[in-house]
């Protein structure tokens, strides 16, 4: 069932105020609730209390600042959960060489909540952990908040519901997600927690009440069968190219027209990157491992999109009279300046012991571009570059093969820019499709 419930207005606190902490402060303050962000970098909560966000990310300034007055900064625990009904906690949650989640931080956020709650409170705290933890994470949690603090345990109902989200469109993903997922063993708990959420989303999604482990599994499996998706995809490009005369996009887009399958994440492209979906990938392969299943198609996914990187350079070497190639887009999605796991990065590192390399990014800031080799500008890509590679297809980019020479070549990984293209001198190919 879903509904809106915006007559309650509850004081919430957000552990961690980072580029996923901040927005879901911004978000609960937008629909109404007073809430704390509370963090132990004292320099960050400093600067957002002046109202300074140290990153960009789509609309999050403009929310903060109209709602200033319902939001409170600190780095004191105790001013943090002195009155919260409910304690969000968004830290990092690492991945261990063994490719398990670190559950460190999380714990130590749950403990410091106990730790600074008063011992005979009237109303029980509701903590709900939103940072991705590994199956079996959050019991373990659990037990440890009543083995350290047994007179208190009962005070709290722990909640396990992370978000999916993608940096770059972080405000938009929580207000309009497809899916909720809570884990909780207490259906009321679970109820309180779902009320809270439908009273800053905008969207329909389906809320799923699930056990704690139940939901610890799904939130993996589901980044985990999304890069499946993607690399099915690329390999269906592969074989494509490989047989001749047959166009990977024409294929893959006669499947997405199967309801059975669905057309999202279905085209060829570069190989998946960033923050999550490759770790969700190898923690699920890893989980699997440990409770003695066959991982093989979590695998079979992190394998072929291994090798994407070489096979997109391997392509660009066909045009053995190039000396110069330019890469648009460095993040690792449209939108964001995030270059964690991005494909272009490692593109970048193999073709460089060949060609001069340069990059182009739109949101890269100026203080990264030594870090980022050498970030040229649209006024010098057409003097500068005979080929060129779209990596991210962000609309902000479509003004460029305008800007290219009338004999450049157009290596475009989406097809972004197909439709676009007035030079007819220009060489344009797809990969999949070439």
């Amino acid at each position: 069932m879903w509904f809106k419930n915006k007559q309650t207005k509850r004081r919430v606190t957000v552990v961690g105020c980072g580029k996923l902490g901040l927005p879901l402060v911004a978000v609960l303050s937008e629909a109404g609730h007073r809430v704390v962000g509370f963090d132990s970098n004292t320099a960050l909560i400093a600067s957002l209390t002046t109202g300074t966000v140290p990153w960009f990310e789509e609309s999050l300034q403009g929310m903060l600042r109209k709602n200033s007055r319902k939001i409170r900064f600190t780095s004191d625990p105790k001013e943090a959960f002195m009155d919260a009904e409910f304690v969000l906690v968004i830290v990092p949650s690492p991945s261990k060489t063994s490719g398990e989640f670190d559950s460190q931080y999380v714990e130590s956020a749950v403990i410091s909540v106990a730790r600074e709650s008063e011992e005979n409170q009237k109303k029980r705290i509701h903590i709900v952990i939103v940072s991705t933890l590994m199956p079996g994470a959050t019991e373990q949690i659990i037990e440890k908040l009543k083995t350290t603090y047994p007179s208190k345990a009962s005070n709290f109902e722990l909640i396990y519901s992370p978000e999916f989200i993608a940096l770059g469109s972080v405000v938009k993903d929580m207000t309009f997600p497809d899916l909720v997922l809570v884990g909780a063993s207490d259906r009321q708990a679970a109820q309180d927690y779902s009320d809270l959420v439908h009273s800053y989303i905008k969207s329909k999604p389906h809320v799923a009440m699930l056990s704690i482990k139940e939901a610890e599994i799904a939130k993996i499996a589901v980044n985990s069968y999304v890069t499946t998706k993607i690399s099915f995809a690329n390999f269906i490009s592969e074989l494509c190219e490989a047989s001749g005369n047959a166009s990977a996009s024409n294929v893959l887009n006669s499947m997405g027209m199967d309801s059975r399958i669905g057309r999202k994440y279905l085209k060829p492209g570069a190989p998946f990157g960033g923050p999550c979906f490759p770790r969700d990938n190898i923690a699920l392969e890893t989980y699997a491992n440990t409770v003695g299943v066959s991982a093989s198609i979590a695998n079979s996914t992190r394998v072929i999109n291994q090798r994407q990187s070489q096979r997109i350079v391997n392509f660009v070497k066909r045009f053995s009279e190039l000396k110069h190639v330019t890469l648009v887009g460095v993040a690792y999605k449209p939108g964001t300046a995030v270059t964690e796991e991005s494909p272009s990065l490692s593109i970048a590192d193999l073709l460089s012991t060949d060609l001069d390399v340069s990059l182009l990014d739109d949101y890269v800031f100026t203080d990264r571009r030594e870090e980022l080799r050498q970030v040229i500008s649209r006024e010098s890509i057409g003097n500068r570059s005979r080929c060129v590679v779209l990596m991210v297809p962000d609309p902000k980019y479509r003004d460029i093969p305008a800007l290219l020479h009338s004999e450049s070549i157009i290596i475009d990984l989406w097809g972004d820019w197909e439709k676009i293209i007035t030079q007819p001198s220009i060489k344009y190919f797809r990969l999949g499709d070439n």
